[in-house]
């Protein structure tokens, strides 16, 4: 688990930017503890809220942080091209 500061535009809020655990120890709780253990170590550095990124299609992931009394608070789309090799600009 890797955690730190969102940034300076909220102060208050730290950012589990990473968490993992390998998949043959998957299913044992690991993922809570740590998560859990991430939350207590934000709030020990003065943090009050923690928040983190996931892809909603991972099932497994979002029960998780949902277990941990997580809740979604923004949703964010992506959108992506394929360029190609005749792409232009036009000025």
């Amino acid at each position: 688990a890797i955690s730190s500061t969102w940034g300076r535009d909220d102060p208050e809020l730290g950012w589990v930017g990473r968490l993992g655990v390998l998949r043959p120890y998957r299913g044992r709780g690991l993922g809570e503890a740590l998560l859990r253990h991430s939350f207590y170590m934000l709030q020990q550095r003065g943090y009050n809220r923690a928040a983190l990124g996931v892809r909603a299609e991972k099932e497994a992931p979002v029960q998780l942080y949902q277990r941990a009394g997580m809740e979604i608070y923004q949703h964010f789309m992506h959108y992506r091209k394929m360029l190609q090799g005749d792409e232009s600009v036009e000025s």
